[in-house]
């Protein structure tokens, strides 16, 4: 990658975790809109985003190991996913504490050579990860977004895949899946959008970030109108 080669010294543990999240993310456990392509998208984010904002004062001490090990298991130990490995938690500080340390174990498992200077940061950032988290308790977020700024790069490049027409693509997959038939599983794309991705754009935290996220919503609600006007059926059938 451009800019932050993978020293030879990291690289054997660095192909390790790799490998564990392909098998795990492409396991039946998740859905194709949570799948290692997923991954590696918010992973390509995730390095554009501290390329561009790692002269800021706010990032030039980010490692960017950190950066990418936590783009790459964000995903891990998400209770949603994972009902049968995990148990549910009373708080969501709870449950974070246990996704941190669910993806920690993973880390430490799939790699024993990877140093604690990276899976300790990264397990903490990848288990904060999480959109509905942030809505749930915005002022805890904030306060670890400035405590660890990978974080900021990190929410960021997950976010941008959920916009634009790959946003799109990957809301028609989940509501395929979570939506019973006869209920509009292809208008839930546009429910998903309303709902979720539209607060994406100022839920940002780069500046780069932010701009893509602008451009990127921007496509999105193109196509979201686009299906709106062509899923409209109410001319032709009547409600029963």
């Amino acid at each position: 990658m451009d800019g932050a080669a993978i020293a030879d010294k990291d690289r054997r543990w660095f192909e390790k975790i790799n490998i564990a999240v392909r098998a795990k993310m492409n396991s039946s456990a998740y859905d194709p809109s949570h799948d290692f392509e997923h991954v590696q998208r918010v992973v390509m984010n995730a390095h554009r985003l501290w390329h561009a904002e790692k002269d800021r004062e706010v990032f030039r001490n980010v490692d960017p190991l950190v950066v990418y090990v936590a783009a790459m298991v964000h995903d891990i130990g998400d209770g949603k996913y994972l009902s049968d490995e995990l148990v549910k938690m009373e708080t969501d500080e709870a449950d974070q504490e246990q996704q941190r340390d669910f993806i920690e174990s993973f880390i430490r498992e799939s790699a024993p050579e990877c140093p604690p200077y990276i899976w300790g940061p990264a397990s903490h950032v990848a288990a904060l990860v999480s959109f509905t988290r942030e809505i749930r308790n915005p002022i805890m977020v904030a306060q670890q977004c400035a405590a660890y700024p990978a974080l900021q790069l990190v929410q960021d490049a997950d976010r941008l895949d959920g916009l634009g027409a790959v946003g799109i693509v990957r809301g028609a997959v989940y509501g395929g899946v979570t939506e019973p038939r006869g209920t509009g599983t292809v208008r839930r794309v546009v429910h998903i959008a309303d709902e979720r991705h539209a607060r994406y754009p100022e839920m940002m935290k780069t500046r780069a970030g932010k701009k893509e996220a602008a451009k990127r919503w921007e496509a999105m609600k193109e196509i979201r109108n686009q299906i709106v006007q062509q899923a409209n059926c109410e001319d032709v059938l009547e409600e029963y």
